[in-house]
């Protein structure tokens, strides 16, 4: 898919008020994968899907991920000392 036909779909939904949120109301929960702590191992755990609010928001629904070795490191501890000095709200605006 390009990037004209993409646009094309969004006019498209957007024209008909057919948003993909709205196409499948009955599902209000997703599969996420969560560490709560460096160290910690991920566990699977189900949430509830955000909602979306303002017109300029989107929601994307991924099929597949990938984890780079930096992730894993990253979760064993790599570069807690930056993380715990900066807080995250901080960096991002």
């Amino acid at each position: 898919m390009t990037l004209r036909d993409t646009k094309q779909l969004l006019r498209f939904a957007i024209a008909k008020r057919n948003f993909p949120w709205e196409i499948d109301a009955r599902r209000k929960k997703m599969s996420t994968w969560v560490t709560k702590q460096f160290g910690g191992n991920m566990e699977k755990v189900e949430m509830s899907i955000p909602t979306i609010e303002k017109p300029d928001q989107l929601l994307l629904k991924v099929k597949a991920a990938s984890v780079n070795l930096i992730d894993t490191v990253m979760r064993k501890g790599y570069g807690r000392e930056l993380c715990s000095a900066v807080k995250i709200s901080e960096i991002v605006q």
